[in-house]
């Protein structure tokens, strides 16, 4: 029986890499890394089911433009440092299913994501307690939160602003109470091309406190 060998460290010298997709993912033993990440502009599963990772150094993200799945089954991460998305357009399945062995990130840094266009799935399956205040204006498409069971708070504007297409938010299987629904329906914008919100499995949905109206007079289908 030939001995699995797990990369445990990795130190990457060039300073020339513009697109690093899928650089890391898979690496179960990865436990540290240390690059220059300045011209990088598609992270998109670059540290994807890295399940040892428990933190990161402060990486350049200045010129991303892709993050998706970029963390996305990092059950071990703990802690994330301040990240520049400012540039980010794809944000599908960022931290998505970081919880399936028991995910540890509880909370996230603030993200610029107002040049951001999808968001498919971004947290999806996580461990995350809250949801900082993100702007998402220019989203299209849908923003998932999904079986995310201790999520209590999702504080993002601007869903719906853009205006130009349907619109989808996927908060089922959460722990938003009434009090979290209806701050989310205030968030929302109003719209006419159509946009729907699924809330099945939150406790919030069947409170009595629950105020559907906040979303549904502003376009918005609710779905149970």
């Amino acid at each position: 029986m030939v001995e699995q060998i797990l990369l445990e460290r990795v130190s990457v010298l060039s300073h020339d890499l513009t697109a690093a997709p899928r650089l890391f993912n898979y690496c179960y033993g990865l436990q540290a890394v240390e690059m220059d990440t300045s011209r990088i502009e598609d992270f998109s599963e670059f540290f994807y089911y890295c399940t040892s990772l428990r933190s990161i150094p402060h990486l350049d993200t200045g010129n991303g433009r892709d993050f998706s799945y970029m963390f996305s089954g990092c059950s071990s991460l703990v802690a994330l440092p301040a990240l520049d998305t400012s540039n980010g357009i794809y944000f599908r399945y960022m931290f998505a299913w970081m919880n399936d062995y028991g995910g540890a990130l509880s909370a996230l840094p603030l993200l610029d994501t107002r040049r951001g266009r999808e968001f498919n799935g971004m947290f999806d399956g996580t461990a995350l307690r809250s949801i900082p205040a993100l702007n998402l204006s220019g989203i299209r498409g849908e923003i998932g939160f999904s079986s995310s069971y201790g999520l209590g708070r999702i504080d993002v504007v601007g869903i719906g602003a853009a205006n130009d297409e349907w619109v989808g938010v996927n908060v089922s299987w959460t722990a938003l109470d009434a009090a979290a629904l209806n701050a989310l329906y205030r968030n929302l914008e109003s719209i006419t091309c159509g946009g729907s919100v699924y809330i099945g499995g939150t406790p919030g949905s069947q409170q009595p406190e629950h105020q559907p109206e906040l979303a549904t007079s502003k376009g918005w289908t609710i779905y149970y």
